[in-house]
């Protein structure tokens, strides 16, 4: 009997503990706010980010003339635009696990960097931590905020792109949901006067990444991006 009852208080000493850790690691990593911003009880939240603030720094002192600025996220920071096209004055303003909120925070680096055509393409960090509605909302201010800042541009829209099965469940985005989000932003496009790219298209195989284009199912190999600047060369030139 006093070995069940010792046992017992072990093992309640564990489970607590175990709920303790769990807990401080659920909030530590903020996953209470990914899932009321999933089910849509919560607006992202714009925090002052100084890396931001120091890299738009440089650029307004480097004070360069571009004729193509890439916006993006680690999609678009994964791609030698400058090699694809060499006759081109290209900037890559991409940010590895940007999301549609960070992007709008830094649109002052477009101005900084004076760009006659700006791409922008962003949306799957946001999907996959937020209410696609509430997603919508961000991209359109989004658009907003880069045609004020940089209203002579000529601006293009690409879609989100496909992912692959394995990524829709660990990132719990289907592609149904982003081929859905990808109409919206078109219809958006539209309203601003912008040129939207289909590029889910072009890299679907039966409506999942094209696993020859991918490193992981979300990224991009070398196939991809050449198949990318294919798909943008008459809109570049």
């Amino acid at each position: 009997m006093k070995i069940r009852k010792r046992y017992l208080i072990i093992a309640s000493i564990v489970t607590i503990l175990s709920i303790v850790a769990f807990s401080v690691l659920f909030f530590h990593e903020g996953y209470d706010d990914k899932i009321l911003s999933k089910l849509g009880l919560k607006s992202p939240e714009i925090k002052r980010n100084w890396t931001i603030v120091s890299w738009n720094s440089c650029l307004k002192q480097l004070n360069y003339d571009s004729d193509v600025a890439f916006f993006g996220d680690s999609i678009t920071q994964g791609g030698d635009f400058r090699t694809y096209f060499p006759d081109t004055k290209i900037i890559n303003l991409g940010c590895s696990g940007d999301d549609i909120v960070g992007m709008t925070q830094r649109v002052s680096m477009l101005k900084n960097t004076s760009p006659e055509k700006v791409f922008i393409m962003v949306g799957i960090n946001s999907l996959t931590n937020m209410n696609s509605t509430i997603c919508l909302e961000a991209y359109s201010t989004l658009l907003t905020s880069v045609k004020k800042a940089v209203p002579k541009a000529e601006i293009y829209v690409q879609s989100v792109l496909p992912i692959s099965e394995k990524k829709e469940k660990t990132l719990f985005c289907s592609n149904a949901t982003i081929k859905k989000f990808n109409k919206e932003i078109k219809k958006l496009s539209e309203e601003n006067k912008m040129t939207y790219i289909d590029l889910y298209s072009v890299f679907a195989q039966n409506e999942q990444m094209n696993p020859n284009l991918s490193t992981d199912g979300l990224h991009l190999n070398s196939n991809g991006y050449e198949v990318w600047k294919d798909a943008i060369t008459d809109y570049i030139n």
